[in-house]
């Protein structure tokens, strides 16, 4: 090869090299050429974690597949439709912003599977009064033939219930140990101690019991109420001991730590089982209220005009609530509240006193909660269970998950099963569902 061939091939090779190198660097530092903008942008990320296993992501057209978490590195800035499909669930799909040098983040996406109910019981079935370690909850039953109502146990590993005993009304209440090894129900007749196996146990001997609580820690000390005051139980020793005098009537009751917590009329008042005599009233701007629980050094409490309540304790004479709001029931996870009323959903964070409306409906919401998570809310509505995501980026996205003839009450166990009452067409009572 000539000399001056040579030179040539040289130079034309230095120039490339030289022209490459700015070109390379730029690639490797994020940059990309965007065609529709005609220019260079720094680029984003994206990263996706999925809770389902072989699911299937589409980020705009482009498909990825069978992962529980996707990266994807130097995507052009912009607005991307990011879908998420698995055959037999509902998909998921959001449309969100890459921004440069950011990265995006969409955390634990969860499918929803369509499965279709299964009844289990097919005989009108009463409220769900479920165990704190979700393996069992107290229902009732009506037998039409025999015009009475049948209180079973229910195992929801076993799906298997054992009857507990027969009345001429339906159950008022059930209250569960914290150790989930026995339960006090409530009928018009008066009050019943059983244990896990069906077991039913002999109440102690307080004539006219008003209400009965469990101790938070102990499942063989009860508190109970009557006309004289508020006593305590130790079925352990078969002992019993008054330990707060009542003059008058009291709205409700409850015991943690060293104190005892009563609201009467317009008060909320702490009360030390040491020293009946060191009391704290705290003045309430409505009356009736009861005291639905006691979590996380919180109390909480709810009357009848829809009213909720929440206050730190212990309580001091300067007490004030860290929450009013209008609710008919609420959930409670970890820090963060849930809460609504007939036509909204609502959320609280108490670490960061933040309230969020969820939604609002047009329909009248007969339940919610949590769903095993704060990502995700259940609700009931008239005739329809509905699961509304909490990532607000976009839209919440809102999964119809069965329209019956008519839906009362649920439950949701830990493995994302939900068993609740209802009827569909000519089948009703209790009916199952994987989501």
């Amino acid at each position: 090869m000539q000399r001056k061939y040579r030179k040539i091939i040289f130079f034309i090779f230095a120039a490339f090299f030289i022209i490459s190198i700015p070109i390379i660097l730029l690639y490797t530092g994020g940059y990309r050429y965007n065609i529709k903008k005609n220019r260079l942008e720094k680029t984003g990320n994206l990263v996706v974690n999925v809770k389902n296993k072989g699911a299937t992501l589409y980020l705009n057209e482009k498909k990825f597949e069978n992962k529980e978490e996707f990266r994807m590195q130097n995507i052009l800035p912009g607005e991307y439709l990011i879908k998420i499909t698995k055959e037999g669930y509902f998909d998921w799909q959001k449309k969100l912003a890459i921004e440069s040098e950011i990265t995006t983040f969409i955390k634990d996406a969860r499918l929803f599977k369509q499965s279709l109910p299964i009844n289990i019981i097919d005989k009108n079935t009463g409220a769900l009064f479920y165990s704190p370690n979700g393996k069992l909850f107290i229902t009732d039953i009506y037998i039409k033939k025999d015009s009475n109502y049948q209180a079973v146990i229910f195992n929801v590993e076993t799906e298997t219930y054992k009857k507990l005993f027969s009345s001429a009304s339906p159950l008022l209440g059930t209250a569960w140990s914290g150790d989930s090894n026995k339960f006090i129900i409530e009928t018009v007749s008066g009050f019943q101690l059983f244990d896990v196996n069906g077991e039913k146990t002999e109440l102690p001997k307080i004539t006219n019991i008003k209400k009965i609580k469990w101790d938070e820690k102990n499942g063989m000390v009860l508190y109970v109420e009557n006309d004289k005051g508020i006593y305590k139980i130790d079925m352990l020793f078969n002992t019993s001991n008054l330990l707060y005098p009542l003059s008058g009537t009291i709205d409700d009751f409850s015991i943690s730590g060293n104190y005892l917590y009563i609201t009467e009329g317009f008060l909320l008042k702490q009360i030390d089982i040491k020293d009946n005599t060191d009391i704290i009233p705290i003045p309430l701007e409505r009356k009736n209220y009861l005291i639905k629980n006691i979590l996380d050094k919180k109390i909480f409490l709810l009357n009848q005009e829809n009213k909720l309540q929440v206050f730190d304790i212990p309580l001091n004479k300067l007490s004030i609530p860290i929450l009013i709001a209008n609710a008919k029931d609420f959930d409670l996870l970890d820090n963060n509240l849930l809460y609504y009323d007939d036509f909204e959903l609502w959320t609280y964070t108490f670490d960061k006193e933040e309230k969020t409306l969820i939604t609002r409906i047009g329909e009248n919401i007969k339940k919610a909660r949590w769903l095993n998570g704060s990502d995700y809310i259940i609700f009931i509505l008239e005739n329809k269970l509905e699961i509304i995501e909490m990532d607000k980026r976009d839209h919440r996205q809102t999964v119809e998950m069965a329209k019956f003839d008519d839906i009362g009450d649920m439950l949701i166990t830990k493995n994302f099963y939900i068993y609740f009452t209802g009827q569909l067409q000519n089948s009703k009572g209790l009916f199952k569902m994987e989501i």
